[in-house]
C-alpha cells in the first residue's frame, strides 16, 4: 500500500493521520470534536494524549481500524 493509500484509508475512518518524511513517523489521533473550540489549548493537549505514533505504515492502518471499532 502507498503512503497515499494508507492516508485515505485512515481518514475514511474518521481519523486524523500525518507523516512525517523526516522523521519517518506516522501519527494517527482522533479529531477534536466541534466544541473543543471553547477550550482550544486543553482539548489539543488532550487530543495529544491519545495520538499514537509508530514507524510503520501497516501498524499505523491496524491501529487506526482498532480506534475506529471503539
Amino acid at each position: 500500500m502507498t503512503q497515499r493509500e494508507t492516508i485515505n484509508a485512515i481518514k475514511a475512518l474518521g481519523l486524523i493521520v500525518s507523516y512525517s518524511s523526516e522523521y519517518g513517523e506516522w501519527r494517527v489521533a482522533f479529531p477534536m470534536p466541534p466544541h473543543a473550540w471553547e477550550d482550544h489549548e486543553y482539548e489539543l493537549v488532550k487530543q495529544e494524549e491519545g495520538a499514537y505514533y509508530t514507524d510503520d505504515a501497516e501498524d499505523a492502518l491496524h491501529t487506526a481500524q482498532c480506534l475506529a471499532k471503539g
